[in-house]
């Protein structure tokens, strides 16, 4: 299978909040931003006043927690994504009053243990791009890590490394939630017995979701799911649940 190391071990230390140093797990310049314009000819990213675009699919409520709380968390919900990018928005606003903003990556680092992937607590790590568009052309790019539970937000002074999309782009890029990737993995043996993904590991496992970069091709998105232990355990997946090479 296709290791793309050289990403994942950044973003699995941005996941790890506090264990980088500023800017970490952020390289490369404002010429990484994909300016494709959105399918309706409006702008690519998202602005500075959200425009209440809704991710269509199932709710969060697909399953519950182990200790019986808050229902099933979905990280790409239309009111998750929402909530992110207001939350990222709030965050950059003093350094770019004028921005627009783009999905970079996110990254889920386990809490617990649980007998299946939906019942295990994680931590969900959201990468934004924010976008300088005061001047013509746009100018610098920022980062902006979000972190649930809580919707933290901390500004990074350099665009995030990989490939960038619109908020109107995702439902058709990502099209399955995160219950219904759970389930399309599981058909291939993915789960808990074959991939432990649990806070116990050494080192942990976790879950990715992000765009590499292939000119002229342009950006493939994809999941990347390792287990505990040595990080050869991979399993990739395209944004359908289909096993990659």
């Amino acid at each position: 299978m296709r290791r793309y190391r050289h990403l994942l071990l950044p973003l699995m230390c941005a996941a790890a909040v506090g264990a980088c140093d500023g800017g970490g797990n952020a390289s490369g310049t404002s010429d990484d931003v994909d300016d494709a314009e959105r399918p309706d000819g409006s702008e690519a990213f998202f602005d500075s006043e959200p425009s209440g675009d809704a991710r269509d699919g199932e709710p969060s409520d697909d399953g519950g927690r182990p200790d019986g709380g808050e229902a099933f968390f979905d990280p790409l919900a239309p009111s998750s994504l929402a909530q992110l990018f207001e939350t990222a928005s709030a965050a950059i606003a003093g350094d770019i009053p004028q921005h627009e903003l783009s999905f970079n990556a996110l990254v889920g680092i386990p809490q617990g243990s649980a007998p299946t992937y939906e019942q295990t607590p994680f931590r969900w790590n959201y990468t934004v791009a924010a976008t300088d568009i005061s001047g013509e052309p746009p100018g610098a790019v920022k980062g902006v890590e979000v972190v649930w539970p809580g919707w933290t937000a901390t500004v990074v002074d350099a665009a995030p490394m990989g490939a960038y999309l619109a908020p109107a782009d995702i439902p058709g890029t990502v099209p399955l939630s995160l219950g219904p990737l759970f389930r399309a993995i599981a058909d291939d043996g993915v789960n808990p017995d074959a991939c432990p993904i649990t806070s116990a590991g050494t080192p942990p496992g976790g879950i990715l979701l992000h765009g590499n970069l292939w000119w002229p091709a342009g950006a493939v998105w994809s999941w990347n799911i390792w287990c505990d232990g040595p990080p050869d355990r991979q399993f990739y997946f395209d944004t359908m649940g289909n096993p990659t090479e």
